[in-house]
């Protein structure tokens, strides 16, 4: 496993590193070079499932892992309602969310002395007088959607400032409260656009930064209802564009495998 940070690595740079340690003795803690700069450091190494102190590099037998201490994160929030008014263990969806999920998550990356550069979207859909979500009836398309940019890029080790704003976004009665149930809510679409932002990376590369990757947070069980297009669109955005998304649900795990997306 190779670890690096504070640099842009494409996919060349890491097989020109590995072909510079070709039939060489690798070992923990090692400092790797590449054209004059220190740029990596082998951190663990396995042989068979045994953690080894040095090995010897060999193709195509040795496979490296690299890993990148400073990605660029879009961490989505939705607000539904049982965001708002759900609740577990005595908390609210939202201060459980705020005091142990990104809590838990930010002081993980400091422990792994990581500098990833984390974005922070609110994002809900606005609710009709009946509670359900509103539909334009001209396109049969969802409307009312609105988004919230609290933070952008910002280095996670100010993560105690990240949490702060959050947490006074939920308290602010400007917030929206008349918003739907998380299986009705706009997560598709901020995946969507999310990754429109990260898809020219390979073009405009971030040269303080390697990797992109988007985790959506809903107060739901992980069943969303979806327009089939736009799941097909969105997927093959993802793909094409190496890009990770990791969808984390607050309530507790369903009998049926999650996430899952139903659409007519």
């Amino acid at each position: 496993e190779v670890f690096f940070r504070n640099q842009y690595l494409s996919r060349a740079d890491m097989w020109q590193l590995m072909k510079s340690l070709e039939e060489t003795v690798v070992y923990e803690g090692q400092v790797l070079k590449y054209l004059g700069s220190a740029i990596a450091e082998v951190e663990n190494i396995w042989i068979s499932g045994e953690r080894k102190e040095s090995a010897y590099v060999t193709h195509p037998y040795t496979k490296p892992i690299f890993r990148s201490r400073s990605a660029r994160y879009a961490i989505l929030i939705e607000v539904s309602r049982e965001m708002l008014e759900g609740w577990s263990h005595g908390e609210l969806m939202y201060e459980r969310l705020i005091d142990g999920l990104l809590h838990e998550l930010f002081q993980r990356w400091e422990r792994d002395k990581a500098r990833h550069l984390a974005s922070v979207i609110l994002y809900g859909r606005a609710a009709g007088a009946d509670g359900a979500a509103k539909r334009d009836s001209h396109n049969h398309q969802h409307g009312e959607d609105f988004y919230i940019l609290l933070v952008s890029e910002v280095t996670s080790i100010t993560w105690a400032d990240i949490l702060n704003k959050i947490r006074r976004a939920f308290n602010d009665l400007t917030l929206s409260r008349s918003v739907c149930l998380a299986a009705e809510s706009n997560i598709l679409e901020a995946i969507h656009l999310t990754a429109m932002d990260f898809a020219d990376d390979q073009n405009d590369a971030h040269l303080m930064s390697t990797g992109t990757s988007i985790i959506a947070v809903t107060a739901g069980t992980g069943l969303f209802n979806a327009d089939h297009t736009l799941l097909k669109q969105t997927t093959d955005l993802l793909v094409g564009n190496s890009i990770g998304v990791d969808i984390v649900a607050l309530s507790p795990k369903p009998l049926h495998p999650v996430p899952l997306f139903r659409y007519d």
